[in-house]
């Protein structure tokens, strides 16, 4: 892909729009993703092309739909080529596998010299939504024309040099013509009809003597190996190209069938695992659910444990008090018991004084 193609479109169609961004990336191979982007953007932002919205209609179709990205890339195509008046090469079918990458920067740097340029779309949108063929040729079929036309110079010149005065040549008998003309080799398929055509044209003036030929056979025959010469490398190199693409196709064959290989080993290895996540996620659940349950049981039994509580305190208030009086009076007896006890040993101490006085009297 050349360089100077993608940035003349960044300079050209980056006026128009500013998403999606005009990477080289997009624009060296640009995915129909990206090309539906930018013609919805253009559409809806642009004042230049407001029949576009016509054009394209419900553009959100699926992506997987082949045959509705090859009709809206179409009928764009043939939009911007009504609008700009040039003929495109772009082809959707390649467009959409990926190919052709020059054309379709052709064709975004078209539709923005129409939006540039401010050209009026609404009779090329009503054409190509009539159904109306367009008149424009493709830049292939000029370039097919153009091959004829100098092909067909050609023949002319050579008409011109055989209708020159020149030496008088022998008449060759019907034998030694036909001779001379199979030892020519054959031509290849695509030169076959003018090649064969030149020689019978020119055998009868050019051969002579069946041995030594004209000048413009010498230069036909010339002409016809130096074509046979390019047609059989075209070929050779045409044979090589197959071979080297059927070896990618084969790479890139057995490539998918180890990835495809490998993804259904892998879902098979996850099947089970997936089972078990659903089984967790059901678990989860249920033990969600049972945690709960039990918070609020817990929640309501302290709440009536609680109450029981402030019940129970209640009920052993008087009770506490007469606890507090039983223990005031106890500690109250325990002091007269220890003052009775002290006044029964004061009054022993007395009998025993009083013991021994009555004793010493009757002694004495």
């Amino acid at each position: 892909m050349n360089a100077a193609v993608v940035k003349k479109t960044q300079e050209t169609l980056g006026k128009v729009i500013k998403k999606p961004v005009l990477t080289e990336k997009l624009l060296n191979r640009p995915p129909f993703r990206f090309l539906r982007d930018i013609f919805v953007e253009e559409a809806s932002q642009s004042q230049n092309l407001p029949g576009q919205w016509d054009l394209i209609g419900d553009f959100r179709f699926s992506l997987q739909d082949k045959d509705a990205k090859m009709a809206f890339l179409q009928k764009a195509i043939d939009v911007v080529m009504l609008v700009s008046g040039e003929p495109l090469a772009v082809k959707p079918v390649r467009v959409v596998c990926g190919h052709e990458p020059e054309r379709t920067n052709e064709l975004l740097q078209a539709l923005a010299k129409c939006c540039l340029a401010k050209l009026s779309s609404d009779e090329a949108v009503r054409r190509v939504v009539s159904g109306e063929k367009t008149e424009l040729k493709t830049k292939a079929s000029t370039s097919r024309s153009q091959d004829k036309e100098n092909r067909e110079g050609r023949e002319a010149n050579l008409d011109k040099e055989a209708n020159l005065p020149e030496k008088p040549l022998k008449k060759v008998p019907p034998e030694e013509l036909s001779k001379t003309t199979k030892s020519v080799p054959a031509p290849a398929e695509a030169a076959e009809v003018q090649m064969s055509l030149t020689v019978r044209e020119y055998s009868e003036q050019d051969i002579n003597g069946g041995e030594q030929h004209g000048a413009l056979v010498k230069k036909i025959l010339d002409t016809k190996k130096d074509y046979e010469t390019s047609s059989s490398s075209k070929l050779k190199q045409s044979i090589e190209s197959e071979v080297a693409l059927k070896k990618e196709q084969d790479t890139a064959k057995r490539e998918t069938e180890r990835v495809c290989s490998s993804i259904q080993t892998m879902c098979r290895s996850t099947q089970f695992l997936a089972k078990n996540l659903d089984y967790v996620q059901e678990n989860i659940d249920a033990m969600q659910a049972e945690l709960i349950f039990w918070c609020q049981e817990s929640k309501k039994y302290m709440q009536a444990c609680e109450e029981e509580e402030r019940t129970t305190e209640k009920a052993l208030e008087p009770r506490h008090t007469e606890l507090l009086d039983l223990e005031q009076q106890i500690v109250d007896m325990w002091s007269k018991i220890r003052t009775s006890r002290a006044n029964i040993l004061r009054n022993e101490e007395k009998r025993e004084k009083l013991l021994r006085g009555i004793s010493f009297h009757h002694g004495a």
